[in-house]
């Protein structure tokens, strides 16, 4: 008879960083004495050292929810696993919508634009001056880095703009 033994509790991933109002699954692994494993998240007792940063399910969900840093642990009879560094970032933009929508704009005539980012943890901005913009027709429609739209000639133009720098500011 073979005494098998849990001899330590494995996270995975070993380090993690993510975004404010962003999740992530943990894994915990139990490793016994005989080299074999079993996958343990759903039954382990899980712990972070600042949950208001970065709690943890009791199913090994880890949530981003404000930014900074915490110490992720898993335990299983009696054995605790190394803790897990988590860095939660600043909010990232899920989504950029473009105010007005669908608007004429005459020849000559000057339309400013305005886009409003939506981040991972539910708050928007206005990024107009930070947003990429760019028009389809430069020849019918021009678009300044501010989202200021001069008509140039008759025609069909898309406006848009990209959130290519586009950080949360703080508030």
């Amino acid at each position: 008879c073979i005494d098998v033994q849990p001899l330590r509790v494995v996270v995975d991933p070993p380090v993690a960083s993510i975004a404010a109002g962003t999740a992530l699954q943990l894994r915990a692994t139990t490793i016994f004495s005989d080299g074999t494993s079993r996958e343990v998240s759903n039954i382990a007792t899980w712990e972070s050292s600042a949950p208001t940063i970065a709690p943890v399910s009791n199913l090994g969900v880890l949530s981003g929810v404000a930014q900074g840093s915490a110490q992720i642990t898993a335990s299983v009879a009696g054995l605790r696993s190394t803790p897990v560094p988590v860095v939660v970032t600043a909010p990232e933009p899920v989504s950029l919508t473009i105010q007005p929508n669908d608007t004429i704009v005459g020849v000559a005539v000057t339309q400013f634009f305005r886009a409003q980012a939506t981040f991972t943890d539910g708050t928007s901005q206005d990024v107009s001056v930070r947003a990429t913009w760019s028009s389809s027709s430069p020849s019918i429609a021009t678009v300044s880095t501010y989202g200021q739209v001069v008509g140039v000639s008759r025609g069909i133009a898309t406006i848009t703009a990209s959130p290519a720098s586009i950080a949360r500011l703080n508030q």
